[in-house]
């Protein structure tokens, strides 16, 4: 048919009763365990406020190399973690 053709050189099988039956919903908790508890996190909101561009600067004088805006964020990140968790 991608040639142009009317109809599909050969005549398309179906063969569904050689297809497997959907599977039935297992048991969510099959071996009788308690459920899966997450722990209630108190999160905090953060703000920063400051200069990738003059982050990425001061790191090329520190270290005389390059670095990327994602580095730049993900350092920020974990010190904040770092420090919040030091504090614990």
């Amino acid at each position: 048919m991608g040639r142009g053709a009317e109809k599909p050189s050969s005549a398309p099988e179906w063969c569904q009763n050689s297809l497997l039956p959907p599977p039935s919903c297992p048991n969510s908790n099959p071996l009788g365990q308690p459920p899966i508890t997450l722990p209630d996190y108190q999160l905090e909101p953060i703000t920063i406020d400051l200069s990738l561009e003059n982050l990425k600067q001061e790191f090329h004088k520190w270290s005389g190399e390059t670095c990327s805006t994602f580095e730049i964020m993900v350092v920020l990140l974990w010190r904040q973690h770092a420090r919040r968790q030091s504090r614990r």
